[in-house]
């Protein structure tokens, strides 16, 4: 079972070499094909309505693993300890934030991608107020 515990657990005992278990979801096909040749698992959570891979696009890579939606909320398997959650865009800064508070996991906010024109206002004050543990903007 995936408990608080478990990630601080995996804080403190996790070696250098250890590959970092990080949850996400998917974005830019070939964006996340280059982050799996980083010393990362990455668990990729699916929700109705959000960006899927697109496996014309581009082959499912080593190291990337897309969780089934058909589990819903208990598709996160339970004997991983993970490490981080990386989010890509305030659609899943909303989703992932929860995950991360409930597991007490520090999430990373990469910001690469554009608000799109027909946000409405709420989305776009929505997005200012993302604020994680780090905030990249490219």
């Amino acid at each position: 079972m995936i408990s608080p515990m478990s990630s601080i657990t995996r804080a403190a005992t996790r070696k250098k070499e250890e590959r970092l278990n990080i949850l996400m979801q998917d974005t830019h096909e070939s964006y996340s094909t280059s982050m799996s040749h980083t010393n990362c698992e990455f668990y990729s959570i699916q929700v109705q309505g959000l960006k899927t891979w697109n496996k014309t696009q581009k082959k499912v890579p080593p190291h990337y693993n897309i969780l089934d939606i058909n589990k819903g909320n208990n598709q996160i398997p339970d004997h991983i300890s993970y490490d981080l959650v990386f989010t890509q865009s305030p659609e899943q800064f909303s989703v992932l934030y929860p995950i991360a508070r409930q597991l007490h996991l520090p999430i990373v906010n990469m910001n690469h991608c554009l608000p799109m024109p027909n946000w409405p206002l709420q989305h776009l004050i929505q997005h200012k107020q993302m604020v994680s543990q780090a905030n990249l903007n490219l």
